[in-house]
């Protein structure tokens, strides 16, 4: 991993639009020339996380997940800051627009579907997305479907089991925005775009969402 002066930092910032920050400050900026900066705090204490960095993880997922034919990010380079204490990732920005953002502006029963059989795709494709929501897919250009927030994410090479799939579900049903736009539709529907991308029948996997669903919202779309 390269690292970055304190000039060099700087520099390529210069100029850059702040999309996100928290508490701890900066995260992500967009770059005049269209590229993304992306910041991870370094752990001090030991932790895996010092083994293998989250900006290192980000980019190998980017990598998993091309050679997967899933559209994502396109990583530049990875550094170390050490000025600040902070990790690095410098890609190119994925044209499009958030599939959160998309349906606020006009909900399609036709684009729900749609999401449901590309979360199948990932699963079928051995790809466990541990922050999977609507903020992370992104609508491309020509309306194929991407990922971004790509660091916290297994990849496989089986596609995953009905527990594990629940278990993607269950992270998607925490975000009641997310949760509306599939009310919208109707949970059951979803549910069966997603199964027969999946080849999967409705009865087990219902069965493991049950014992597994908390959400208030999930358990009465479940009850519908």
């Amino acid at each position: 991993m390269n690292v970055l002066t304190e000039q060099e930092y700087l520099s390529l910032i210069g100029g850059a639009k702040l999309l996100e920050k928290d508490t701890c400050g900066p995260k992500v900026f967009l770059t005049v020339d269209r590229k993304v900066c992306k910041l991870f705090r370094c752990k001090r204490a030991f932790s895996s996380t010092r083994l293998y960095p989250y900006v290192k993880r980000f980019a190998d997922n980017a990598d998993k997940l091309r050679k997967k034919g899933i559209a994502s990010v396109s990583v530049r380079e990875i550094y170390r800051v050490p000025h600040i204490n902070r990790d690095l990732v410098h890609y190119e920005y994925l044209e499009g627009k958030t599939l959160r953002d998309t349906l606020k502006e006009e909900y399609s029963d036709q684009l729900i579907e749609g999401t449901a059989r590309f979360i199948a795709q990932l699963h079928n494709s051995g790809i466990y997305f541990r922050s999977l929501h609507f903020g992370n897919i992104i609508i491309l250009p020509n309306g194929d479907f991407g990922l971004i927030d790509i660091s916290d994410m297994k990849i496989k090479r089986r596609s995953l089991s009905i527990s594990k799939r629940v278990r993607n579900f269950k992270a998607l049903m925490r975000y009641e925005v997310d949760l509306k736009s599939i009310n919208n539709l109707g949970f059951e529907p979803f549910v069966e775009a997603y199964l027969q991308a999946s080849n999967l029948t409705m009865k087990s996997f219902l069965r493991t969402l049950r014992l597994q669903v908390k959400h208030p919202a999930a358990e009465y779309l479940l009850k519908k």
